[in-house]
């Protein structure tokens, strides 16, 4: 199995950024919201070894989670965590429109327990493609393979006259 966390989002490119945890991959600390990715199609092949004090979290990590997640309050319970989901604010992984696993903007009410969900900023767009650091560099590295205006030619402009142009570059981002 391999676990992963977001320690990105670039609302323009519509990307979150994903990492591999540490060095020693089946050491993760208790409570560390997650992304894991089997590896093989056996449950009993899957193992994580879950640790409350002796491994460390991610400092980087931006996924956050909801754990045993309740309605009710029971005083003789602490771990009570109820979140609302707000879907300005809020993705979870999920399948995106074009077939590929990424965060996505849900309608639930609540998040459900066991849920790691990423809080990103009003306007975000609905859904963010997971990408490696590596694959994240070479999107942001694009260079212009073409600029286009959409006046060609301006007649009868007077001295001090501001005219709008609009260019179209190639690709997008």
């Amino acid at each position: 199995m391999t676990a992963y966390y977001i320690t990105k989002v670039d609302p323009q490119l519509k990307v979150a950024v994903i990492k591999e945890i540490g060095a020693n991959k089946t050491d993760i600390a208790g409570a560390t919201p997650l992304i894991v990715k089997c590896s093989s199609a056996r449950p009993t092949d899957n193992r994580l070894n879950i640790h409350t004090s002796s491994a460390v979290a991610p400092t980087d990590n931006l996924l956050q989670g909801v754990y045993f997640a309740r309605k009710e309050r029971q005083s003789t319970n602490p771990h009570q965590s109820i979140v609302v989901n707000d879907t300005a604010t809020m993705r979870v992984l999920g399948t995106l429109a074009d077939g590929t696993i990424g965060m996505k903007k849900t309608d639930w009410a609540y998040m459900p327990k066991n849920t790691a969900y990423l809080k990103v900023n009003p306007g975000t767009p609905a859904e963010l493609k997971l990408v490696t650091p590596e694959e994240y560099e070479k999107m942001k590295n694009v260079k212009a393979t073409s600029i286009s205006i959409d006046k060609t030619e301006i007649t009868n402009a007077e001295v001090g006259q501001q005219i709008q142009l609009n260019a179209t570059i190639l690709p997008d981002n």
